[in-house]
């Protein structure tokens, strides 16, 4: 049964890139892929809720929060799009593929997406994987900790598009707000999300695999596809190195670079 429960739910991720690379083939940007990562979670949280879960109160209040995170997402990430169009980093992966590039952006950017949005809702498929469980005090600890994380996220995009909108700040970079804190406090804010997510699920059998989630997500920002290639460069910048020297890198207010 299990097997059946996991195979299952690798197809929700592969379906839902592969939705995304049909739409960034008929738009012409590949940065869809990004409005995919929001929608992909909440597919898998509600897929496993219905088909598998006990349906207790946590299971319901989980799905209820990955919704809720994952859908603002995927709506920034359009809202995005609409007003800047394809983002550049894609645009340059796209021209190093050379020759088949639709078919290796397919396998190197959709389908890669897919098996790593699988492997971080580990918390996800813990939790709704039958084993009924009264709500407790993980329950609202989790979910104490996914709104903290949650709002952390959500402010500091609002702050940096607020920010962008101004044509007086183009070239300039932004340091009030959250982002006084931390030059990353929507990464940092992410991490939590799915800390709280992990925490939820603790108390279940085996509920430690649940902590994969919280632990490869924070990885993946911290030094693969987060922080890495927001910053890169960007030491050449006078006036972003003394940012740097003062703002921490992560965790708001704590410690430097």
């Amino acid at each position: 049964m299990i097997i059946q429960y996991l195979i299952l739910m690798l197809l929700v991720p592969a379906a839902a890139f592969s939705l995304a690379y049909g739409i960034a083939r008929l738009t012409g940007k590949v940065t869809f892929l990004d409005a995919a990562w929001g929608v992909g979670f909440t597919l898998i949280a509600w897929v496993s809720y219905f088909a598998y879960s006990s349906k207790e109160l946590p299971n319901l209040l989980l799905a209820l929060a990955v919704s809720l995170w994952g859908l603002r997402l995927a709506w920034y990430v359009v809202k995005r799009i609409a007003k800047t169009g394809e983002d550049k980093r894609y645009q340059e992966i796209m021209k190093g593929y050379g020759e088949n590039a639709q078919a290796k952006a397919f396998l190197r950017l959709f389908m890669l997406q897919a098996v790593l949005q699988y492997i971080v809702s580990a918390a996800i498929l813990r939790m709704n994987y039958f084993d009924p469980k009264p709500i407790g005090v993980t329950t609202w600890l989790g979910l104490f900790v996914f709104a903290v994380g949650f709002l952390i996220e959500a402010v500091a995009d609002a702050q940096l598009a607020a920010f962008k909108r101004d044509q007086n700040n183009r070239g300039k970079i932004l340091q009030s707000g959250l982002w006084k804190a931390s030059r990353h406090p929507n990464h940092f804010g992410e991490s939590l999300v799915w800390l709280g997510m992990a925490v939820m699920s603790l108390t279940y059998p085996w509920g430690w695999l649940a902590l994969i989630s919280p632990a490869v997500i924070t990885y993946l920002l911290l030094f693969v596809s987060g922080i890495p290639i927001q910053e890169k460069g960007k030491d050449q910048n006078p006036a972003w190195r003394e940012y740097a020297s003062k703002t921490p890198r992560f965790v708001p207010f704590v410690g430097i670079k």
